[in-house]
C-alpha cells in the first residue's frame, strides 16, 4: 500500500463542490409519504430495486458474492487490487447508481479493514498510508459525484440499500430479509442490518404522521395535529419493539469483532487514506452511523427537538452523508418550525393548548425512549465489548457521551 500526494476531503466540501444527480426517492413536497412509504427504498410500490447491475459490471457482482470468503481467508486485498477499472457511464438510473455505490463502498471498506490486512491504528502508533486501488477508487469517485455523496460507506447504503425480501410478497421484516452484500457473512451480520432496515420500514408511519402534523400546524388544525402526534408516538414505540429483536440473532461479541470493524470510517485510521489516482485524502470521512438516519433527523425537525453545541454540529455534519433528496426534505420540513411555532402561538393567545402540548410531549418522550433503548444496546454491543479499548463510534465520536447528550436534549 503506497502513499501519494493527497488533498484532504471533508464531507461538506464534497457536497458543495461536485455535480450530482438527485438520488432522491423523496420528492420535495413529501406527498409520497402519505401513502405509507419511508426513506427505505423498495418500501414504495413504485420503486423497484435492481437485483443486479448490467452485464458489463459482472466483475463487481461476482466479487460481492465472493467477498465473505475473500475476507475470511485474508485474500480480499489482492482481489481488490486486481479488479479492473469499469467506467460508471453505463449506469443509467438512480437505482443502478445506488447499487453500484453500495458495492464500491463495501469494497473500499473491505480493502482497509479486512481481517489480516489492516487493523485500527491505536493512538500514538506509527501512522500508515493507504491508497485504495484504482479499480475501486475511480468508479467510486465517479458514482459519488453523481449521487452527491461522500465516497464512504454510510447508513444510506449499508442499511437502507443493503436488503432484499426472501419471499417477494412477504413482509418487510427482518425475518423475511437478507442482505445484498456481506463482509464476512453469517446470521449475526445479516440480522444487524435487516433489523435496522425494519426499523426504517416501521418508521414510515412516523414520517407520514410527521408530514401530517407539519401541514396541520400550518393550517392551525389542533385536532389533526393531536391525531398525527399520537400516530408518531405509536410508530416510535413500534420501532423500540423492533430494536429489541436485535439480541435474538445478533450476539454482541460477534457484532463487535466481525461486523463493526468494517463500519469504521476513515477517521479511525491513524494515517491517510487516498482515493486512487484522484489524490483525494478521504481520511476525514466518517463511517456508517445511526446519526445519519434521515428518519430521526425528520422527527427532530418536526417535533422541534433542538440540539446544541458539539452534538448539534456533529448531527449537521451527518446530514452530508444522507442522499440529496433526504437532506432537502429534512431542511424543507424543519425550516419553518411549523409545529413548535403553532404551539407557541396558541400559548400567546391563551388558547387551549393542554391536549396539543400533551400529545407533543408524549411524541417527544417516545423518541427519547428509543434513544434510551439505543444507548442500552450500544453499552452492550460496544462499550462492554471494548473493555479497556477506546470506545469510539464508527462515526468518529466518543460514543456514550454523545448519545447521552442527544438523548438528554430530546425534550420540549
Amino acid at each position: 500500500m503506497r502513499a501519494c500526494t493527497a488533498h484532504r476531503l471533508h464531507a461538506d466540501r464534497w457536497n458543495s463542490k461536485v455535480k450530482y444527480i438527485s438520488s432522491a426517492f423523496v420528492p420535495a413536497n413529501g406527498s409520497w409519504l402519505m401513502n405509507g412509504c419511508s426513506f427505505l427504498p423498495g418500501h414504495c410500490c413504485d420503486v423497484v430495486l435492481p437485483q443486479a447491475l448490467p452485464r458489463e459490471y459482472g466483475a463487481w457482482e461476482k466479487l460481492a458474492v465472493e467477498l465473505p470468503s475473500l475476507n475470511g481467508t485474508g485474500n480480499a486485498q489482492t482481489a481488490l487490487e486486481q479488479l479492473p477499472y469499469i467506467s460508471s457511464d453505463s449506469l443509467t438510473s438512480v437505482e443502478e447508481l445506488e447499487r453500484a455505490f453500495l458495492l464500491l463502498c463495501v469494497f473500499a471498506h473491505a480493502y482497509v479493514w479486512s481481517p489480516g490486512v489492516a487493523k485500527e491504528s491505536p493512538e500514538g502508533t506509527e501512522s500508515s498510508n493507504v491508497v485504495i486501488p484504482e479499480g475501486v477508487a475511480a468508479p467510486l469517485f465517479e458514482v459519488a459525484r453523481k449521487l452527491n455523496r461522500p465516497p464512504v460507506l454510510a447508513h444510506a447504503s449499508i442499511c437502507l440499500r443493503n436488503w432484499r425480501r426472501i419471499v417477494s410478497d412477504g413482509p418487510r421484516e427482518a425475518c423475511n430479509m437478507d442482505t445484498i452484500v456481506k463482509f464476512l457473512g453469517g446470521m449475526d451480520e445479516a440480522w444487524f442490518f435487516t433489523v435496522t432496515a425494519e426499523i426504517e420500514a416501521v418508521g414510515a408511519r412516523a414520517i407520514a404522521a410527521s408530514v401530517d402534523a407539519h401541514n396541520a400546524a400550518i393550517a392551525a388544525d389542533t385536532g389533526r395535529c393531536c391525531t398525527a402526534l399520537r400516530r408518531i408516538e405509536g410508530s416510535v414505540a413500534e420501532m423500540v419493539a423492533v430494536l429489541d429483536k436485535m439480541k435474538s440473532r445478533c450476539a454482541p461479541f460477534v457484532f463487535y469483532h466481525r461486523v463493526r470493524p468494517f463500519l469504521n470510517g476513515w477517521k479511525n485510521w491513524n494515517g491517510t487514506i487516498v482515493l486512487g489516482r484522484t489524490g483525494l485524502d478521504v481520511s476525514d470521512l466518517c463511517g456508517g452511523s445511526a446519526a445519519q438516519s434521515s428518519l430521526f433527523a425528520t422527527l427532530d425537525a418536526v417535533l422541534g427537538i433542538e440540539h446544541k453545541g458539539d452534538s448539534a454540529a456533529f448531527l449537521r455534519d451527518m446530514r452530508s452523508y444522507m442522499p440529496q433528496g433526504h437532506r432537502d426534505f429534512v431542511r424543507l420540513i424543519g425550516s419553518s418550525r411549523a409545529l413548535p411555532t403553532f404551539v407557541a402561538s396558541l400559548k400567546e393567545q391563551q388558547g387551549d393548548t393542554d391536549s396539543l402540548a400533551s400529545a407533543l410531549e408524549k411524541a417527544i418522550q417516545a423518541v427519547r425512549a428509543f434513544r434510551s433503548r439505543h444507548i442500552q444496546f450500544v453499552t452492550l454491543y460496544i462499550v462492554q465489548q471494548a473493555g479497556r479499548e477506546r470506545e469510539r463510534g464508527t462515526g468518529g465520536t466518543s460514543v456514550l457521551p454523545f448519545l447521552q447528550h442527544v438523548r438528554n436534549e430530546t425534550t420540549m
